[in-house]
């Protein structure tokens, strides 16, 4: 998996290849750093459709808010462009939903959809195909978040996870980044109960790369990067086959 690098202000592409049954389909992922920020800020106008333009006044004062939206709103569209091949980012927007989901409003219906996702350091989304369901989330490594959330994993999942030699920081983001990819994927956000987003199984893939599946919602698996200091959840559905190919 390739992401932005931290330090870095360029934009970071990843065409995922997916697989299910005989059919064939493509996502594309895009990353963006922290740095990029300051370039793109001046350059808003060009990226943002009116309305989306509207909701930044919307968020105040909050410069962490308007960069987080700034940077997961490139990432999509640039993602999602990725299909559509248009010359103005703006004749398209991404608007949040009820539940704060992202909906693609476009002239034209289009077949595809967007999650984004935003750590304290990165914004990223995956553009995927509506038939073929799909969600991310990311969260940098930062041990002191990781305790926050401990309180959201049963001791089984953490023995599970142990068990593939993470620390207890590491194994916490994992659940919690699979777990809110799910809760994304749902479109539900984290409004449901917790432990219905429970991990069934795990198993390391690599050393670099973790899998799953849930409790309750056994239709969906999960597959955990680990990029640098990034944990990385992307959830689709089970029996598709994954393949990442080189980024542009």
């Amino acid at each position: 998996m390739n992401l932005a690098h931290p330090a870095s202000t360029q934009t970071q592409y990843q065409r995922i290849e997916l697989s299910y049954g005989e059919d064939r389909y493509v996502a594309h992922l895009v990353s963006l750093a922290k740095p990029a920020y300051d370039s793109l800020k001046s350059e808003q106008a060009q990226w943002l459709h009116p309305e989306e333009l509207a909701y930044v006044k919307q968020l105040g004062v909050s410069e962490i808010r308007k960069r987080s939206y700034l940077l997961g709103r490139v990432a999509a569209k640039s993602a999602l462009n990725q299909y559509l091949g248009l010359e103005k980012l703006t004749d398209f927007r991404i608007l949040p939903g009820i539940l704060m989901d992202p909906i693609v409003y476009h002239p034209m219906a289009v077949p595809w959809q967007v999650s984004i996702t935003h750590s304290n350091t990165m914004a990223c989304s995956v553009a995927f195909p509506s038939k073929l369901p799909m969600a991310i989330d990311l969260e940098d490594h930062c041990p002191k978040n990781a305790k926050a959330i401990q309180s959201k994993c049963t001791h089984g999942e953490m023995v599970m996870i142990r068990e593939l030699g993470f620390s207890a920081e590491q194994a916490w983001t994992v659940l919690w980044t699979a777990k809110e990819a799910l809760s994304k994927a749902i479109r539900t956000g984290l409004t449901c109960p917790f432990h219905l987003f429970e991990v069934k199984a795990v198993r390391r893939f690599s050393e670099e790369i973790i899998t799953g599946e849930f409790q309750y919602f056994d239709q969906y698996q999960f597959r955990t990067w680990l990029v640098g200091r990034h944990f990385l959840s992307l959830i689709f559905p089970v029996g598709t086959q994954l393949d990442l190919k080189t980024s542009q």
